[in-house]
């Protein structure tokens, strides 16, 4: 009996089209890092049975399906992460995209950013879910504190920014996906979700 391996070139082609149509499959090869505690995890986003497999069916695709969710919730259930694991999938996965990112203040916003930016190091592991973008800023593997931008294979670039929750922003900014965290403590919270609602344009979230 013949046994034919599958070429790995094939596989690595087949995950990285699977992680292009849907997040959750690019999220199960990510791995976070907590600063606060140094541990590492990993989402669980593909098993029905797993205890926090709830995250996809209830937030993930909601967010998915929605132009525009809120979400009133107790702390420490990982929904930012899930937000920044969003982002970074628009990064690499949907050329031409812009992510704007607002949180309390500047150096909420920089968290945040950091958070992806540990994700997509962690990627180095599997270079098959990066190589097919050129990673323009941060320079080097500095880390960082502004924005993440890379250039797909067709030239165009992809960005996630984050932004300063003040009064004027929002204005003459476009954007596919907009993150407000911690909006209940931004005290301009109304004056940017007015600003970028026209923001997203069509097909925007």
């Amino acid at each position: 009996m013949t046994i034919i391996a599958p070429d790995p070139a094939a596989v690595r082609a087949y995950a990285r089209k699977r992680c292009e149509a849907h997040p959750a499959n690019f999220l199960q090869h990510v791995e976070c890092l907590d600063t606060r505690s140094g541990e590492r995890f990993e989402f669980q986003l593909m098993d029905p049975k797993d205890p926090w497999y709830w995250q996809r069916v209830e937030v993930l695709d909601w967010w998915i399906e929605n132009e525009i969710t809120l979400i009133l919730k107790a702390r420490q259930l990982g929904i930012t992460w899930l937000a920044a694991g969003y982002a970074l999938w628009h990064l690499l996965f949907r050329p031409g995209t812009r992510v704007l990112i607002y949180s309390i203040g500047e150096e909420e916003s920089q968290i945040v950013i950091g958070r992806i930016w540990s994700m997509y190091m962690s990627l180095q592991k599997k270079p098959f879910l990066i190589e097919h973008v050129k990673k323009i800023t941060p320079k080097a593997d500095s880390v960082p504190t502004e924005k993440i931008v890379v250039r797909h294979a067709d030239g165009r670039t992809s960005t996630i920014r984050a932004m300063p929750a003040t009064k004027k922003a929002g204005h003459s900014e476009t954007a596919a996906l907009i993150i407000l965290d911690e909006v209940a403590r931004q005290d301009y919270a109304l004056q940017i979700h007015t600003a970028v609602i026209p923001v997203m344009g069509d097909g925007g979230r």
